[in-house]
């Protein structure tokens, strides 16, 4: 993404844009449930919490990694654009008004698990250096064995819609052991969705695409129309290969993950007695693969990219591409629009939600990778410290959600990134449609059924049916397990 290296870039940019603060009455959707109307209202800011931590240090543990970095806590020389502003002014408000003094020690991250493996080394020999840690889901889980139950925690309030609904509600066993929402900035950044070069659509006649989203016709269907007119060897080289032009650009690894909840399909649900089951409808899945599949597989503009694996680098040359006016269309997380590419691109582009399965649905569905954060406080600290923790939590996602994350889709993506206000309206349906997926969530434990769509696209073939009957015995054994207590 090489956004540390663009960074100073956006900065007298950013700084001479209008302050656009999400307050004043600004009644959105969570993710994951529903919110409550927004208000600056000091009080709403700390949730009501009078408490005072004596100048004691509270102490992060997080990676340092491009998508990660400015998500917590910046020194002053860092702080280059008004995302990083409310992100500095989030922390100074935190410790200004509880009394502490936050620290955050960011480790270079070799991998995505650095942070939660070093938490549970920490754990085992029960040290209490550290309040909390901040990690990407992939990277650890829920750390149910290593952190304490929010639920048990003073001062924390799940029920507030800071605090990701959809992921509360997902807990198993009344255990919520990490959470993320409104603080944790990386769950929007990496929010999937279609970005379309309007040239390029302009070009081959299509000028009514943000229509199709509006009137609940953007589904994979239409997208297969479009993208199966556009291909240009622009090369003159008689072969399909980076520098033609393509109607769609996607890889067959994390670019296939969103298509769940784009179609708004399950895989796991919880019964009366909060024990989850299998929810997969076959008959559905079955359609998906093959609508998938013939627009990855049968279209005649589509390039498959490569992964790379540990980089996810296809984006970079996707991004590179679809900025060059090479690719109509392609799969993205939303942080795309921070890289050196897009904020170069010349062409007018915008963002459309991932297109449902048919017109039957009557919603669209966002996914967000599970590269996102999350918070955990750290199992060592003894009973007397979960107060201090817990106020601190509360009043940091308390004044997320009623600062930084407007300005970040506020006034960061609506007011510098997007260039077109029908982007700007679809920005709020992708994120009013953010789906929580306890199959991901827990993919473990559910045989990694999630990852089945990577398999069936990535080889283009739709035995969805006879895999998921033959290996369903074993699932259910293990989630059995699960919904006893008996594996975490």
């Amino acid at each position: 993404m090489k956004i540390r290296l663009i960074a100073i870039m956006l900065l007298l940019a950013m700084s001479v844009m209008m302050f656009v603060s999400c307050g004043g009455g600004d009644d959105t959707t969570a993710p994951g449930g529903t919110r409550a109307p927004v208000t600056t209202n000091e009080n709403y800011l700390h949730h009501g919490i009078e408490y005072d931590g004596d100048g004691a240090k509270v102490k992060f543990l997080s990676q340092d990694r491009d998508w990660y970095y400015d998500e917590l806590t910046l020194k002053p020389e860092e702080v280059v654009n008004v995302i990083d502003e409310s992100v500095r002014d989030r922390e100074l408000y935190v410790e200004d008004e509880l009394n502490v003094d936050i620290v955050n020690d960011k480790i270079v991250a070799v991998n995505y698990s650095t942070v939660t493996d070093q938490a549970r080394t920490l754990f085992d020999s029960q040290d209490t250096t550290y309040d909390f840690v901040m990690n990407s889901r992939t990277g650890g889980g829920n750390g149910a064995e290593i952190f304490w139950n929010l639920y048990e925690v003073d001062n924390v309030d799940l029920s507030m819609p800071w605090y990701n609904q959809g992921w509360v509600e997902s807990n198993h066993n009344d255990q919520v052991t990490a959470i993320c929402g409104d603080a944790t900035l990386s769950l929007l950044r990496l929010t999937f969705v279609t970005m379309c070069n309007n040239t390029i659509l302009a070009e081959y006649g299509v000028t009514n695409i943000y229509d199709d989203v509006t009137n609940g016709t953007w589904t994979i269907d239409r997208e297969f129309e479009i993208v199966n007119m556009i291909y240009d060897d622009a090369n003159n080289n008689n072969a399909k290969d980076l520098g033609d032009k393509f109607g769609f650009v996607t890889n067959t690894c994390t670019a296939v993950d969103p298509y769940w909840s784009a179609f708004r399909q399950k895989i796991l649900s919880k019964d009366e007695n909060g024990e989850f089951y299998f929810d997969v409808d076959t008959d559905s899945v079955t359609t998906a693969t093959d609508k998938v599949n013939n627009l990855f597989h049968n279209s005649n503009g589509t390039l498959i990219l490569p992964h790379q694996a540990g980089t996810d680098g296809e984006y970079e040359i996707a991004m590179q591409g679809f900025a060059s006016d090479l690719y109509a269309f392609g799969t993205f997380r939303l942080i795309a629009v921070e890289s050196e590419f897009l904020i170069g691109m010349e062409s007018p582009y915008g963002i459309l939600p991932m297109p449902k399965l048919d017109t039957d649905q009557t919603e669209y569905g966002s996914f967000f990778h599970d590269m996102h954060s999350l918070i955990g406080i750290m199992g060592t600290l003894p009973e007397s410290r979960l107060p201090l923790v817990g106020a601190v939590l509360e009043v940091f996602s308390a004044y997320s959600y009623n600062e930084t994350r407007g300005v970040y889709l506020d006034t960061a993506l609506k007011g510098r990134y997007f260039r077109d206000q029908q982007s700007r309206d679809v920005l709020d349906i992708v994120v009013n449609s953010i789906i929580v997926d306890t199959g991901w969530t827990y993919s473990g434990v559910a045989g990694g059924v999630a990852y089945f769509y990577r398999t069936m696209i990535e080889g283009n073939k739709n035995n969805w049916a006879a895999s998921i009957r033959s290996k369903k015995p074993i699932y259910e054994s293990e989630l059995k397990k699960f919904n006893a207590g008996e594996i975490k």
